[in-house]
């Protein structure tokens, strides 16, 4: 069985693995609920580094709409830790990379925290900070 560090990891790598290749055009539309949706808490909340707030719904629409919209997009994560964990809780933070995205800088860098639920062998997006790095 993995530790909290490693699947908390595994699962930020996936997810961020997944966008990129949704917005490159490389996936077929039809692997979008269970690579993405399924992994948003109902009540799931992203703070955005510019401080606005999107529920769930507001990304599954904005993820799904971006679909091939972008072949130049990438992500990388960097410098993954594990801030504390509780017997359904995992917070992990991590630095995200993004190169070639249309409306942000050439290269921009966030710093993005993320709150887990543990959910039998998966685990749940329940919130997620990214504050924008220079």
């Amino acid at each position: 069985m993995m530790d909290d560090f490693d699947a908390a990891n595994q699962e930020v790598e996936r997810l961020h693995d997944f966008l990129g290749a949704w917005f490159r055009g490389e996936l077929a539309q039809d692997c979008f609920e269970d690579s993405f949706a399924q992994v948003l808490h109902p009540g799931f909340e992203n703070v955005q580094p510019a401080g606005k707030a999107l529920t769930r719904d507001d990304m599954l629409v904005a993820i799904r709409n971006g679909h091939g919209a972008n072949s130049d997009f990438r992500i990388t994560i960097e410098q993954p830790r594990l801030l504390a964990t509780w017997p359904e809780l995992i917070l992990f933070q991590y630095i995200e990379v993004q190169t070639g995205a249309r409306s942000s800088p050439a290269k921009n860098r966030r710093l993005s925290t993320v709150l887990f639920e543990k959910n039998d062998n998966r685990l749940i997006w329940r919130y997620l900070t990214e504050v924008g790095l220079p």
